[in-house]
């Protein structure tokens, strides 16, 4: 057993988590003119209804072919390969906006490698045939070719498309000429108002940091949306991890975090721009933590929130939690009426093991029926690491590190609100949770089973009943019901497998449900009828395609909502992302 602050043992477990979880001149911003893509001149009556149920629209294009690891990429050929296996390097829809007549959305390529790639890392390439996909990292060709690339051999360029939602005909938009998109990870939030949509993610490619955390900067690119003109980009060097826009009576918002040597609390920006100046976005807010995702309830803006500090060394500036706005005043907010939101919530209200609470970040949160409603974001292993770094390795047996990795599990818990404003306490309930974790006495030197803060969970357990729902990805109305989408991190068990060769016994049985129960792995989407009655899902398998293991990005309409997938299987065929369009009906059995 080692002492807290002993380094920390590799182990496959700890590898594992990771899983989960061109060099060009940089213009800082830039405006090309480029031929319009003009509004279709036909009658709306030639509109595609949308169909019952799920509707997949498109889904990522081959666009390389793997020949080997380290190994030259053969020529693709009116989408077919030379040699080599197809392979589609886009992997999420990871940012998406919607204007009166189109919809954008933007990508993000090879996540399971970029997250890892680190760039003081020692990595060996990985191959999981079994799933198909591969992690080449300093091996693969583009760093070879590189070097300031380090370990993100597998990053790719993100692509933006567009899409005409009468039609539903698609238009790649990708400003392959513009140098920025060199030194972006992914197209990670979209935005729209006054004909403007921005896709942003985070920079730091040409300096190989991108892959982890929030990168280096923010990178936005803009559109004019009603004719697919492309603005232009800017990079903001000063913030980094942008999640989303959100735009209310026009007036367009987005969550910020300031640079660690600016201090590195949260900031919520405006946009004061417009077509000529669409880069202009000035600060109106401030918080210790970092926003995530917001909505609108009573009047304010609320904000569920990431954690502030420093995970190698314990320590907080701020958990994860709920922030709330003023009372959004006519107009909105203007850059001169910056104060800092309040927090109205945090984890420590509902965890009560201290270190474990470190590794929440806050889930999507939406508003419906007078309630507010958020989930978490667990990244796997996440509490495991948090605990290693706080108290050393614990155990001394394989079998006290796997117990170890099951105790400090969390699946996502749902959350309800209200009563945020005036005097006294907001009423929070726990919907889906835990009635007691277990907790590290650091005393008693062990796990206890101990009672979370916030009162037993009112429809189910955490992860709604599924271990491996580790995100409450997406929260958001159609019609009368409420839905909730997940991450299901089951899909990479024959991953896992793959890679670490025999498994113990003991995370076999773990594993057991997920294994035995293939048609309930994949990205989960759950309808709420009623307040007080439990969620019933429409999906329980990525639509049928169990490598959709989330479902990353959600637009509401009263009567349908476009979704887009995360699939990281990038070398099978049935891997890369999909856009769906789902028009939900009367309930029978969900959508396998």
């Amino acid at each position: 057993m080692s002492k807290a602050g002993a380094p920390v043992r590799t182990t496959t477990y700890i590898a594992l988590s990771l899983l989960l979880t061109f060099t060009v001149p940089i213009s800082a911003n830039a405006q090309w003119a480029i031929p319009e893509i003009g509004p279709p001149a036909y009658p709306d009556t030639l509109c595609k209804q949308a169909k019952p149920h799920f509707d997949r629209l498109y889904k990522a294009p081959v666009d390389e072919c793997f020949n080997g690891i380290g190994q030259p990429y053969p020529e693709l050929v009116n989408g077919a390969c030379s040699a080599g296996e197809p392979k589609r390097n886009g992997t999420r829809i990871w940012g998406m906006a919607e204007s009166p007549q189109f919809l954008y959305w933007g990508t993000g390529s090879n996540f399971l490698c970029t997250a890892q790639a680190s760039p003081t890392a020692v990595l060996t390439p990985l191959l999981a045939p079994t799933q198909g996909w591969v992690c080449e990292f300093a091996d693969g060709i583009l760093a070879q070719e590189n070097p300031n690339l380090k370990n993100l051999g597998d990053w790719r360029a993100p692509s933006a498309y567009r899409m005409d939602t009468c039609t539903l005909e698609v238009t790649e938009v990708t400003p392959t000429y513009d140098p920025l998109l060199q030194d972006i990870l992914g197209l990670r939030s979209g935005g729209y108002a006054g004909d403007v949509i921005f896709l942003a993610g985070p920079g730091g490619i040409q300096e190989g940091i991108a892959g982890v955390g929030g990168g280096n900067s923010i990178i936005m690119l803009a559109w004019q949306a009603s004719t697919g003109r492309y603005l232009g980009s800017k990079k903001f060097a000063e913030y980094s991890n942008i999640r989303e826009f959100l735009n209310h009576e026009g007036v367009l918002y987005t969550g910020v975090r300031l640079q660690e040597d600016l201090g590195g609390s949260g900031r919520v920006l405006r946009w004061m721009g417009d077509l000529d100046d669409p880069f202009n976005f000035e600060v109106i807010g401030t918080m210790e933590s970092t926003p995530a995702d917001m909505t609108i309830h009573d009047g304010r803006i609320f904000s569920s929130t990431w954690p502030n500090g420093d995970i190698e060394t314990g320590e907080v500036q701020a958990y994860a939690g709920i922030v709330m706005s003023p009372q959004i005043p006519l107009g909105g907010f203007m850059p001169g009426d910056v104060e800092e939101w309040e927090e109205v919530w945090n984890i420590t209200e509902y965890e009560p093991d201290p270190v474990n609470a470190r590794a929440y970040a806050g889930g999507d949160i939406t508003s419906w029926r007078g309630n507010l409603y958020w989930g978490t974001i667990n990244f796997p292993f996440a509490g495991f690491r948090s605990h290693v770094l706080a108290y050393g390795e614990t155990w001394g047996t394989p079998i006290g590190e796997l117990d170890t990795i099951t105790a400090t599990h969390r699946a996502t818990t749902v959350f309800r609100g209200n009563n945020f404003e005036g005097e006294g306490q907001p009423n929070i309930e726990v919907l889906y949770g835990y009635e007691t974790v277990q907790a590290w006495d650091p005393d008693l030197n062990k796990f206890v089973e101990t009672q979370t803060l916030a009162g037993p969970p009112k429809l189910g357990g955490a992860g709604l009943g599924w271990l491996f729902n580790v995100y409450t990805w997406r929260l958001g109305v159609t019609g009368d019901s409420l839905y909730l989408a997940t991450l299901d991190v089951s899909s990479l068990i024959p991953s896992v497998i793959d890679l670490a060769g025999e498994l113990p016994a003991e995370l076999l049985i773990l594993l057991e449900d997920a294994l035995s129960n293939p048609t309930i792995s994949g990205a989960k989407l759950y309808r709420f009828f009623s307040p007080d009655l439990q969620a019933i899902p429409a999906t329980l398998n990525g639509v049928g395609n169990s490598g959709n293991f989330g479902f990353r990005t959600m637009i509401n309409h009263p009567t349908f909502m476009w979704l887009g997938t995360v699939n990281p299987f990038h070398l099978n065929p049935e891997g890369g992302w999909e856009l769906y369009r789902y028009a939900p009906t009367t309930p029978t059995t969900p959508v396998q």
